[in-house]
Formats: C-alpha cells, structure tokens, sequence
C-alpha cells in the first residue's frame, strides 16, 4: 500500500508500507547514506591502526621462537624462512617437518602430517596439508634451499 505524503521542502514523497508512520524515503536514503559513511570511516580508521597488514618474520630466530609454541611440541634444529618473511619451514632433531603459516596478521605454527605433499620447484616450495587448510603454502627464495629441505621435500 502506497501513500503519498509530504517531504523535505514540501515535496510529495512516497510513504513506504511496513514503516512507521511519517516516515518518508528521504529520511530512509539518509540515514542509509549516513550509515554507509560511518561504515566507511570504521574501515578507514582500521586500515590506520594496522588490522589490514600481514605479518612479517624478520629472522630465523623469531620463526623458530613462534615455531616453539607449536600445539604437540617442536623444538627446530632447522629453519628456512620465505624470502619475503612470509612463511617458514623447520626440521626438528627427529626429522618431522612444521611450517609457520600466516593468519592474518599473525602466524600458526603446524607440525606437518605424513600426508603432506612438498612440492620443489625452481624458485618455489609449495607445502600442502590438511593441517594447514586447504590452500597451499609457498615459500619463495633466491638461492637453492638448503640440503634438509630438499631431503624433506624427496621423502614426501
């Protein structure tokens, strides 16, 4: 049911059914307006305050420091970092393999199943297990990786 009823400035409006009585489509447009801005503004001020960057490993001893805390127990012996300090990958004393994935803008340590796939390609590891979701991991560098990884990447 449509009435017409009277706006801002005198202007006939369309009475919108189901809405409380006297308002009008003026109103409606501006407080959606309005709530679009301040929604906007929110996004803004986070992307400010930093919610929206990744994170970042800046050495080895800070992946191996994360790498510790690894649900199950890991203590690394060796570590190799993502050029980009993106992701890591370790070895502990016994052989099993962990990776230090991002999530967000934090990271998660993972000890590898027996199932995982380590894929070595020229300039690129790709790591792909359930423990870590779906979406693979994929470590960059410039150099050959060290022999270890190699190793863990042949006996998969």
């Amino acid at each position: 049911m449509t009435r017409l009823a009277l706006g801002f400035g005198g202007n006939p409006t369309k009475h919108i059914s189901g809405a409380p009585e006297g308002t009008n489509m003026d109103d409606l447009v501006l407080k959606f307006g309005g709530s679009l801005i301040a929604i906007s503004a929110l996004v803004v001020f986070a992307h400010f305050l930093g919610f929206t960057r990744h994170g970042k490993l800046s050495s080895k001893g800070e992946a191996a420091h994360c790498l510790r805390l690894a649900a199950g127990g890991f203590e690394p012996v060796h570590v190799f970092l993502d050029r980009e300090g993106e992701a890591a990958l370790a070895q502990d004393a016994s052989g099993r393999g962990a990776v230090l994935a991002p999530h967000g803008n934090q990271f998660v340590a993972r000890i590898l199943s027996a199932g995982a796939k380590l894929s070595l390609e020229k300039d690129r590891l790709q790591i792909s297990d359930q423990s870590i979701g779906l979406r693979p991991i994929v470590l960059r560098f410039d150099n050959m990786p060290p022999d270890w990884v190699s190793a863990l990447a042949d006996a998969r």
